[in-house]
């Protein structure tokens, strides 16, 4: 499948398949032989597996710092609660 857009694709064939033309970022590309795009794409993959982790952890502390601030607030509505 080759995708024309963000959400639509169509059936193709490789013609020459011993050269790719891949993505390098904002609207460049550049012709890579198969090897040279298997590394390619092994190199953004391992990328989006570290910045999947990253994300990960950031989500985690913040679920902890959430936690933190609900258990402050209880315990300040307890103490509110009691002095009245």
């Amino acid at each position: 499948m080759i995708p024309l857009t963000q959400s639509l694709y169509v059936n193709a064939k490789v013609k020459d398949s011993t050269k790719f033309t891949v993505e390098l970022g904002t609207g460049f590309y550049a012709e890579k032989s198969p090897a040279q795009t298997t590394k390619f794409l092994d190199r953004k993959e391992a990328l989006a597996d570290k910045n999947a982790i990253s994300i990960y952890n950031v989500i985690l502390n913040t679920r902890k710092n959430i936690e933190a601030t609900m258990m402050v607030m209880q315990q300040k509505i307890e103490m509110l609660n009691s002095n009245q």
